[in-house]
């Protein structure tokens, strides 16, 4: 690519990359099609993802992660 060209990044990439840049670990979440994008970019990254069986207890189980 020459210093000409732009690399064009999608949405999921911008977003996993700015909590790669935040230094984000983890993260909770469910997988669905709205957001299957982020998950294809999450599995090529060092983040970890909790998938919880409970919205509650996904809040409650990020509480617990530092």
């Amino acid at each position: 690519m020459s210093s000409n060209e732009k690399q064009i990044m999608s949405g999921a990439e911008i977003f996993v990359r700015s909590l790669e840049a935040e230094g984000v670990d983890t993260i909770f979440g469910y997988i669905g099609a709205k957001v299957i994008d982020i998950y294809d970019k999450l599995y090529d990254s060092k983040i970890r993802h909790i998938m919880p069986h409970h919205e509650q207890g996904g809040v409650h189980g990020s509480g617990i992660i530092n």
